[in-house]
This record gives C-alpha cells, sequence and structure tokens, in this order.
C-alpha cells in the first residue's frame, strides 16, 4: 500500500460508519427498524455506479436516448428546447 494511502482508508471507513449511523437514526426517529440502515453502503454503491454508468453511456453516444429519439449533448448543454420528431 502506498504511505500517503492509510489516511484514506481510515477517512472512508469513519464516512460508512456515520451514514449507517445517520441512517439508524433516521429509521429509529421514523418507527422503522434500524436493520435496514446496515444497507446504506450498498445502496450508495449501487447509486454511484449507476450515474458513473449513465454519464459514460451518454457520453460515449453523444447524447441522450429518450424513447427511440437521441438527444445530442449540444443541444442538450445550450439548454435547447427539442421537439418531439413527430
Amino acid at each position: 500500500m502506498p504511505v500517503g494511502a492509510r489516511w484514506l482508508q481510515v477517512a472512508g471507513a469513519i464516512m460508512v460508519v456515520f451514514a449507517v449511523g445517520c441512517a439508524g437514526l433516521t429509521n429509529r426517529a421514523a418507527g422503522r427498524g434500524v436493520f435496514p440502515s446496515l444497507l446504506t453502503p450498498i445502496g450508495a454503491t449501487l447509486l454511484a455506479v449507476t450515474m458513473l454508468r449513465a454519464g459514460i453511456v451518454t457520453w460515449r453516444r453523444g447524447g441522450i436516448v429518450w424513447r427511440g429519439t437521441l438527444y445530442p449533448l449540444e443541444a442538450l448543454k445550450a439548454g435547447a428546447r427539442l421537439l418531439p420528431p413527430w
């Protein structure tokens, strides 16, 4: 392991404990069980992977495909209002 990387592991572990603790307190205050709070790191990881994949697919395609229509990134970045092709 590189010399300066240990603090990143410690910081990551602290953030995971903090996230699970906050989720546990929220669930408890809402009258739900605390057990689902243990799934918080899995849910956060799945969300991050999904968003990363969506960004990569959009970048590779050059736009967003919605209902069979490709909306180019240039038009989306410009804030142009796009009309459907029909």
